[in-house]
């Protein structure tokens, strides 16, 4: 009778706390900004099928952003995405003059991405805990209640749906080694193309599909029929996607695509370095259009992550090429401390977690998901994409995955780690994406501000912000946030005044971006010249007065710092 009791237990608890994540991702869905990139995937899905020719954001496949498009079709009268290339920062601004029409547009493609993406990605996490004999409710309850991992599973990226790609090739591959048969195989290879169809990281899979082909019993004859069985249905999935987005294809506007990116004059940034490609990429489009996009997206991101453009803050320091020991360090600060111990605790007993439990069955399995994460690992290392925590989202579920193998027989432990993450992502919400797991600290919090961009402020907090100023009845608020376009901010808080360099600073209340007490004071420390160094010239004498002169009422909306500057100066 005990047991039953604890059993019962258990699950009501577990079914509240799944409820209540539930609950958190639709606040998500809510309460978080359109972020830029997401505007970017939004606006070039709806190009794309309003079109039929996929030509901008070439540097992402088109599935996830005709999923996220689809269902805002039709919802304006007037269209905003008619445009080239390089005219994408107009279309977002042509978005945002419609707040009610971004707002709709935004929560339809939101719900889009978690109906396709999100909960067949917690399905395939339950799927992947039951192959290891463990309970795979809580390896995707974990995955779920990580606050750092929550706000990333809704806003308009590809990663989540990338993840979905990742567990669910190593997922079919694991059933595949026990079983092999054409059928599996055929699922496979879909899940291998519906990865590469999302993101081009999805390629990195191809590791874990040759070695599941070289761990499998199977012979040499079968394995290559296996293998193209493989083979051929991932193209099918990739080349379909691009079907979709190219179904009224106009060769002219294709054609032209291809040389704005190649040229550098689109929305990736290359230099001269992609001009020698340019007549290749058009050789290839003359025959296999679809080709032709993946390949020139394929070369420009790389060329993009060799030249570095992206200015990356973490512990006081600004770089454009990226820092080896940067993901390493973000996954220690945004992991909710917790899964960290239960990391180490797993990490400590390892062999008896792995080895010893049932090694002739999952060895090989092991294997399959080490490869992939360490495969995926040294190329987060090598990455001049210091953006934020959502680029280590495909492997969290399978550093995960020790953890539930080891609480299989702890049902109570399970519960206890289930309550405590579910209890902090209540306590956060909705300012999961700026939150750090010190976050208990309050003021005190010694890394709220170690990292930048898509870690703290990537366009976001804008509503919460709102929310702050209707609380304190301040009517007239001036917002610094350097770069922001005046519509984008005017579409959550039209009554604010976006402050540029050359404008006066009036006595009143200033919400301040926590971008410029991170960048300022890191370029001012900085012996080499930087890119951003005439950005922070602009702005110093702003940072000076206001850090000198205003009155400090602490970091708001996550992402903001309140300050109330004087008539008396």
């Amino acid at each position: 009778m005990m047991s039953v009791r604890y059993v019962s237990g258990h699950s009501v608890i577990v079914v509240l706390c799944a409820v209540i994540l539930c609950g958190a991702l639709v606040v998500a869905i809510d309460e978080q900004s359109l972020t830029g990139d997401g505007a970017y995937h939004l606006l070039a899905g709806l190009q794309a099928l309003e079109t039929g020719s996929n030509t901008v954001n070439l540097e992402h496949p088109p599935l996830a952003k005709v999923i996220m498009a689809t269902p805002v079709l039709g919802l304006a009268d007037r269209s905003p995405v008619h445009f080239r290339g390089d005219t994408m920062q107009d279309a977002i601004g042509r978005l945002h003059d419609e707040p009610d029409v971004m707002r709709a547009a935004t929560r339809r493609a939101r719900w889009a991405m978690v109906v396709v993406f999100v909960i067949p990605l917690l399905v395939t996490c339950w799927w992947l805990g039951r192959l290891f004999d463990a309970d795979g409710v809580v390896l995707a309850l974990l995955f779920l209640g990580t606050f750092s991992v929550l706000p990333n599973l809704v806003i308009l990226q590809t990663d989540a749906a990338v993840t979905l790609g990742f567990v669910l090739v190593v997922t079919v591959a694991i059933v595949w080694l026990r079983r092999p048969s054409f059928v599996l195989a055929a699922l496979l290879g879909a899940a291998f193309g519906l990865a590469m169809a999302v993101k081009y990281s999805g390629l990195l899979l191809a590791s874990t599909i040759f070695l599941a082909l070289v761990l499998a019993r199977l012979s040499w004859r079968r394995r290559l029929l296996h293998a193209g069985v493989i083979g051929g249905c991932t193209l099918m999935v990739l080349m379909a996607s691009y079907g979709v987005a190219n179904h009224r294809y106009d060769r002219d506007a294709g054609r032209d695509s291809l040389r704005l990116y190649t040229e550098s004059r689109s929305t990736l940034v290359v230099g001269e370095e992609m001009r020698p490609w340019s007549d290749e990429l058009l050789a290839v489009e003359s025959w296999s259009p679809a080709l032709a996009q993946y390949l020139t997206g394929l070369i420009g991101i790389r060329i993009q992550n060799d030249v570095g453009i992206y200015p990356s803050y973490a512990f006081g320091e600004i770089s454009f090429d990226g820092r080896w020991w940067y993901f390493p360090a973000l996954f220690v600060v945004k992991t909710p401390l917790v899964m960290l111990v239960a990391l180490l605790v797993v990490a400590i007993g390892s062999r008896r977690v792995i080895v010893e439990t049932r090694p002739d069955r999952h060895v090989r399995e092991w294997l399959l998901v080490g490869v992939t994460v360490a495969i995926y690992g040294v190329m987060a290392l090598l990455s001049s994409y210091n953006l934020g925590i959502r680029h280590l989202m495909p492997i969290v579920p399978f550093l995960y995955l020790p953890i539930v193998v080891a609480l299989r027989e702890r049902r109570r432990t399970a519960t206890v780690v289930i309550v405590l993450l579910t209890l902090e992502a209540v306590a956060l919400a909705p300012l999961w994406m700026s939150a750090t797991n010190t976050w208990w600290l309050g003021n005190a919090n010694p890394t709220r501000l170690s990292f930048s961009l898509g870690n703290l402020a990537y366009k976001q907090n804008f509503i919460q912000l709102d929310h702050v100023a209707t609380e304190r009845d301040i009517e007239n608020l001036a917002v610094i946030y350097p770069l922001l376009d005046r519509r984008v901010l005017g579409a959550y808080l039209p009554e604010a005044t976006l402050i540029t360099p050359r404008d006066p600073l009036p006595a009143g209340w200033y919400a301040v971006s926590v971008l410029m007490e991170q960048y300022l004071p890191a370029l001012a420390r900085q012996d080499e010249a930087l890119p951003l160094d005439r950005w922070g010239d602009d702005w110093q004498p702003h940072w000076e007065v206001l850090s000198t002169d205003a009155e400090d009422h602490g970091l708001v909306a996550g992402s903001f710092r309140l300050l109330y500057l004087p008539d008396q100066r």
